[in-house]
């Protein structure tokens, strides 16, 4: 009995046993699972948190354009940046709520987006200020004020300089603006709030200059803003002016005044003054001999030239050198100037026509020297942002919607299919214990061999889901092109399972969160797909343009019940439906730019064959002067190859319209199209193959020489025309001509970006140089026209002259030949598109010579001209103006620089014996200063000997024993007159004149800084002539 209960006993023990090892078994497993899942979390996080510590974007800049922001952001971080939400808040307005939006831009690294906040929806006002806040998918926030500085900490200081200053004069206020806080404010705007005079009886004062700038797009913190405005004042002694400034829409502001000031006589002080000059004209160095367009005091009516700056006010004159011979002559002195042996240089300020004479009829659109060397933003001779050129940079697709009802499917576990719109939305992917099979399919303009960097598709929610985990994964028909879905059973499933093919080795597991209803953004995308889309355009056959088709299933086993909601193109629309995103390609592929490589010695840029390019900025518009459309069009570029036979397509030139090229809009100039170095020049306008106009060469030009290439399209019978010329000029084959029999004026709907160097798809990168790009989209150039293009040279011989240096008598009769030389070439001087008197259109070239060591007698002169010369059989001269006695050219205006003579050349400076001499001279230093009767004189010393003057008054107040002149601030001129010069200076001529002669004068200035220190200086102002 006892053993029976004790066998029963063990039994029992045994199976308690069995419990506690099962138990512990499980816990144990349960506990390394756990473990495992946190380890993974924390590998996901840690990823996460060092892509958000590398993301980094930046707001280059905000306005406010049609009533709509308009902002710019660039990815100045190493990875991928999606933007995703914008916040806005009135900071003027209180009774505006704070909004989102969402919007969907990506950027690449180093790449930059435009026009953020156009399409949004929302009206904005300049008079208002704004704070705003941009957000990325991985929760990186950039924070901004507009118009104001809200409440973010800045300093403001408002200074005056001079803050003293004689009646009459202006002074400099400035408004500094320091960002002492963290967000960046962006499109500040300054504004004088109020000029508040205190006169003693009357006064006056005048803006002279308004205020510059007039905005800062951004600054940064840290950074520093300076507004500045120019007021004059006119008043008594002691007189104040005082300004108060601030930033629209805020309310800090700062004061500052000035005030009015002349000071009785006091004998200590010191100071230099750096410069003098006669009349209003300020004496430069003796080796500058400017050209003025004075022409009195010249043999028989020439223009002056003499080293005294330009008098001639901001525009100066502009001489036309195709329809004027310009003679310059110095003065005839007193006495010889030796000029050492050395290099002389005519220094001409020069602004060309931008084509030949022939074409100046034809508006040309677009044009790129290549000169400067800017390879982010080439060289855009127009002057026109809308038609700037950009760095190619990294390619992409998308976001693009699903385009068709096949495009997108749903599979029921049991294998039927649903494409019209059976169901009214797609669930992702369990629908009541059924676990479908869903398909979404693009054809995408992606070349093979290229590098895949980010890719993703986007949903749009068609209810609110949250419930977690939700397990499924993402691959691909493994084909080169995969069609459309079609009704036949499991057409979905056999694309994965080998039954019609097999999926893509690479696939991606998706595990979204939560979605809200309408919900479209981060929380919608799928991981980066860039592996699967990898894997497609690798294998054989693919080719841009052709289908991919993505297929997302159940990853669980059919253990999990959970799903998201996604709408679909048949039951919610286009737009609504899947959006496809991929890009691709290297971020820098900037062309290489080569300075004097040109096919003129110009700057060009080299391709390197492998991925540099340019493209437009913007797309291509009717506004913008580069749309193909139904018009005459021409295009023109120099272009050299790498060595090497060329036996694929590379682009010179392209442009794109919607669809996928070549089955799209298109127009190219191009080589390697058929396997040799032809050139083709082609354009389509149907979106079909049949629909191409083709000119072909029956030359190859692939030798690394230069040519240069016009295309010419006959929209009225939609004729193509080439015209092919060498380097010298001279045309390599007869015009080559197709006339295809199209509809007149077809379409050529390529308003897409164009491309220098590639194209949009296929890439087809060009190896090689290019040079001198131009664009006519209303005209179609004449065969004589592309002549004299093909002849123009817009390197160092684009204009010539035949230069002549003489020396004459002083009546201007012949002497002898210094030098002589004709055909002279002359450098191209890019207009920029600017107008006869726009400083910015001019640029200084070049004319140089050496000379053995030369004198100019007595009484002799110096005469120097150039005469352009005309066009030639194989160069065709370039239209050229010349700006000269411009005072707002700087450091001058045209010149001609010599080795530094002995002594100054003669003014045109004549004076009368028995006059006062007025002279100015200027405070360039730091402080400001006073000058005194006792040692200011001026001196002469010359023909008849010596002679001085004593200063009687400086700036129309006397000078004398008992008064010193008013305050000189810094950068101020004095106007000092002087009583008549004599041998025994006095204030009342006692003493010998003048001699008539000629004379080498002097100023001596004594004074006293508003420092204390004391000065006495002579400054040398140039050689006059004195007359009866």
């Amino acid at each position: 009995m006892f053993k029976k209960r004790r066998g029963l006993s063990a039994i029992i023990g045994g199976v308690f046993m069995l419990i506690v090892i099962t138990t512990a078994i499980t816990y144990t497993t349960f506990n390394m699972n756990q473990i495992t899942q946190l380890g993974e979390t924390i590998a996901i996080k840690q990823t996460t948190d060092v892509e958000k510590s590398t993301e980094k974007f930046e707001v280059v800049k905000v306005s406010i354009d049609n009533n709509q922001f308009n902002m710019t952001v660039k990815n100045t971080g190493n990875i991928p940046v999606h933007l995703n939400r914008l916040w806005i808040e009135n900071t003027t307005d209180s009774s505006w709520p704070v909004s989102r939006f969402d919007i969907n831009y990506s950027l690449a690294p180093g790449n930059v987006t435009m026009n953020i906040g156009q399409n949004i929806g929302l009206t904005a006002l300049d008079t208002q200020s704004y704070a705003a806040q941009l957000v990325t998918t991985r929760g990186t926030a950039e924070q901004m004020f507009l118009n104001s500085v809200g409440d973010s900490t800045v300093y403001l200081r408002l200074t005056a300089s001079p803050s003293v200053f004689p009646t009459t004069f202006s002074t400099n206020v400035a408004l500094e603006v320091i960002n002492t806080g963290t967000t960046q404010l962006l499109n500040l705007q300054p504004t004088m709030l109020e000029v508040l005079p205190t006169c003693s009886s009357s006064c006056e004062y005048t803006l002279e200059q308004s205020v510059t700038p007039v905005s800062f797009d951004s600054v940064s913190p840290g950074d520093t803003a300076i507004f500045e405005w120019v007021y004059s004042f006119t008043g008594s002694n002691g007189d104040i002016l005082e300004f108060t400034a601030g930033l629209t829409n805020d309310l800090r502001n700062d004061t500052v005044s000035v005030s009015l000031q002349t000071i009785e006589s006091a004998l200590n002080a010191e100071v230099a003054i750096e410069s003098g000059g006669l009349g209003n004209q300020i004496l430069i160095d003796d080796d500058i001999l400017l050209f003025h367009e004075e022409t009195d005091g010249t043999p028989s009516g020439e223009y002056q030239m003499w080293s005294g700056t330009g008098d001639g006010g901001g525009n100066g004159d502009r001489i036309q050198l195709d329809s004027e011979v310009p003679h310059f002559f110095t003065n005839n002195g007193s006495e010889p100037i030796t000029i050492p042996a050395g290099d002389w240089n005519v220094a001409m300020m020069l602004s060309s026509e931008p084509v030949a004479t022939g074409l100046k009829d034809q508006n040309v659109d677009m044009i790129f020297h290549f000169e400067d060397g800017v390879g982010i933003n080439p060289d855009n001779s127009e002057s026109d942002s809308s038609r700037d050129l950009e760095s190619c940079g990294s390619s992409s697709f998308g976001p693009t919607p699903i385009q068709a009802s096949a495009d997108d499917a749903e599979q029921s576990d049991d294998g039927s299919m649903d494409l019209g719109g059976g169901s009214s939305d797609h669930e992702l992917v369990e629908d009541n214990g059924d676990y479908q099979w869903m398909g979404y399919r693009w054809d995408v303009p992606i070349p093979s061999g290229v590098t895949v960097t980010s890719a993703y598709i986007e949903f749009e929610a068609d209810e609110t889901r949250n419930e977690t985990p939700v397990d499924i994964i993402i691959g691909a028909q493994k084909i080169a092109d995969a069609p459309a879905f079609t009704t036949s059973d499991d057409n979905v499933k056999d694309r994965w399972d080998g039954t019609i093919s097999s999926v893509t080795d690479e696939q991606v597991q998706w595990a979204p969160s939560g979605w809200s209803n309408n919900d479209r953004g981060t929380n919608t995308r799928t991981p980066d797909l860039s592996p699967i889309i990898q894997e497609l355009i690798d294998q054989g056959g693919w080719t841009s343009g052709n289908g991919m088709a993505f297929i997302i299933k159940d990853n669980s086993g059919g253990t999990n019940d959970n799903h998201r909601t996604a709408k679909h193109w048949d039951d919610d629309g286009e737009s609504n439906s899947a959006h496809l995103y991929i890009s691709w390609g290297a971020s820098d592929s900037t062309p290489t730019y080569r300075d004097g490589l040109g096919p003129h010695n110009s700057g060009t840029y080299e391709f390197d064959g492998i991925n540099d390019c340019f493209r437009s900025s913007n797309d291509v518009s009717d506004g913008d002067g580069n749309h193909i459309d139904s018009n005459d069009v021409s295009t023109s570029l120099w272009f050299k190859t790498d060595p090497g036979e060329i036996t694929t397509e590379e682009m010179l030139v392209f442009w794109e319209g919607d669809g996928v090229y070549p089955l799209a809009d298109y127009y190219k100039i191009s080589l390697g199209e058929d396997g040799t170095g032809k050139i083709l020049f082609e354009y389509n306008m149907d979106q079909g193959l049949t629909a191409d106009v083709t000119c072909r060469s029956q030359n190859e030009y692939d030798d690394g020489e230069w040519y240069h290439v016009v295309a010419t399209r006959d929209a009225s019978s939609d004729d193509c025309r080439l015209y092919i010329k060498d380097i010298d000029g001279v045309a390599t084959e007869n015009t080559i001509f197709s006339n295809p029999n199209h509809p007149s004026y077809s379409v050529v709907d390529a308003d897409g970006k164009w491309y220098v160097g590639s194209n949009q798809e296929l890439l087809n990168y060009f190896g090689g140089w290019i040079d001198d790009v131009m664009h006519w989209n209303e005209d179609e150039l004449s065969s004589s026209e592309a002549d004299d293009l093909g002849r123009t040279n817009y390197g160092d011989n684009a204009y010539r002259f035949d230069l002549r240096l003489e020396l004459t008598d002083s009546n201007g009769n012949f002497v002898e030949t210094w030098h002589t030389e004709d055909d002279v070439g002359v450098f191209f001087a890019d207009p920029k598109d600017g107008g006869d008197n726009d400083d910015w259109a001019y640029s200084q070239q070049n004319m140089t010579f050496t000379l053995p060591q030369k004198v100019v007698g007595d009484d002799q002169r110096l005469e120097l001209y150039f005469d352009w010369k005309d066009s030639t059989a194989t160069l065709e001269s370039l239209e050229v103006d010349m700006k000269i006695d411009d005072t707002s050219m700087l450091p001058y205006p045209s010149f001609m620089q010599i080795p530094f003579p002995s002594d100054p050349f003669p003014t045109y400076y004549t004076h009368d014996k028995d006059d006062h001499f007025d002279v100015f001279a200027a405070n360039t230093g730091t402080d400001g200063i006073f000058l005194i009767y006792q040692g200011t004189r001026i001196n002469f010393n010359g023909t008849g000997g010596a002679y001085a003057a004593l200063v009687d008054r400086i700036n129309g107040t006397d000078v004398n024993e008992d008064h010193d002149s008013l305050y000189i601030p810094p950068g101020e001129i004095a106007d000092l007159d002087f009583y008549v010069a004599t041998d025994r200076p006095s204030t009342n001529a006692a003493g010998n004149k003048l001699i008539p002669g000629s004379y080498r004068t002097t100023i001596w200035l004594n004074g006293y800084s508003d420092q204390g220190e004391t000065f006495s200086r002579s400054v040398p102002i140039g050689s006059i002539i004195v007359t009866d």
